[in-house]
């Protein structure tokens, strides 16, 4: 949650499924250039039936000439401890976005227009919670407030797009043999803020460079605008295909909240 800042202690909650506690305990390693090595016993949740563990990840201090670094990339390593030894079964990378100095320039995002950025395919799935009706008799409707343009959210979509596309493109260029139909997609959380965090690979493309543009992509295409009003508080899952080649074809931004309800 929040801004992450270079030099600054980052706090690393992990939740495992699907690994049943047992007798051997479950480690969590996790490992960075950024951040000192750390290593956590998981522990059973009982709320959200996983193994959980939480870490204070200590930053590695930087000589004064450093160029802080716009994001922190962890490896973490989940292993089973037996005896003196650890079993290594399972690895998950992930990017975490740090934020830049106050007085750091950064490049102006361009103004929101629909007709800027074709998109593809987007599909956000709003929250709807149950809640049980105070009335069983009609009630007659009445807007009190206007509802909120329809025309928000697809356009911030598009602005979203927009602006990974353009970084894509520049990471594109730097690779001299990237292949015409290599595919990546990368998933990540999307705050209100604009800020994205957890990039990670989900599905790679076979070749580690274009996999490696592909997170830089989104690391420089960051952060975004704030979320518009219709968009909610709520954080959102963001997949993302990028492709090499047709440049019409080059991606394709997806935001999923739930499965329960699309617009």
């Amino acid at each position: 949650m929040g801004d992450p800042l270079p030099g600054k202690p980052l706090i690393l909650t992990m939740m495992l499924g699907g690994v049943p506690a047992g007798r051997t305990p479950v480690i969590a390693i996790s490992e960075s250039t950024v951040y000192h090595t750390q290593r956590v016993t998981l522990e059973p949740d009982a709320e959200s039936s996983t193994l959980k563990g939480t870490v204070t990840l200590d930053p590695i201090q930087m000589s004064r000439t450093s160029v802080p670094p716009k994001a922190a990339r962890i490896q973490v390593t989940f292993a089973r401890s037996r005896q003196d030894t650890l079993e290594q079964f399972m690895q998950r990378i992930v990017y975490v976005t740090l934020e830049t100095e106050r007085g750091d320039a950064e490049p102006a995002k361009p103004p929101l227009d629909a007709k800027e950025s074709p998109v593809e395919k987007i599909i956000v799935g709003e929250q709807k919670q149950a809640v049980a009706p105070v009335l069983t008799c009609a009630v007659a409707e009445e807007d009190l407030v206007p509802a909120p343009s329809p025309e928000e959210a697809e356009t911030y979509w598009q602005q979203v797009s927009h602006l990974i596309n353009q970084s894509w493109t520049r990471q594109i260029r730097g690779i001299r043999r990237a292949p015409r139909n290599g595919t990546v997609k990368v998933h990540f959380k999307l705050f209100p803020n604009g800020r994205a965090q957890l990039i990670e690979i989900e599905k790679g493309s076979g070749l580690r460079e274009i996999d490696e543009a592909g997170i830089q992509s989104v690391i420089n295409a960051q952060p975004f605008l704030p979320f518009p009003s219709d968009l909610g508080k709520n954080i959102v899952d963001v997949h993302v295909s990028l492709r090499t080649g047709n440049r019409e074809q080059s991606r394709e931004v997806q935001a999923t909240r739930n499965q329960s309800y699309r617009k």
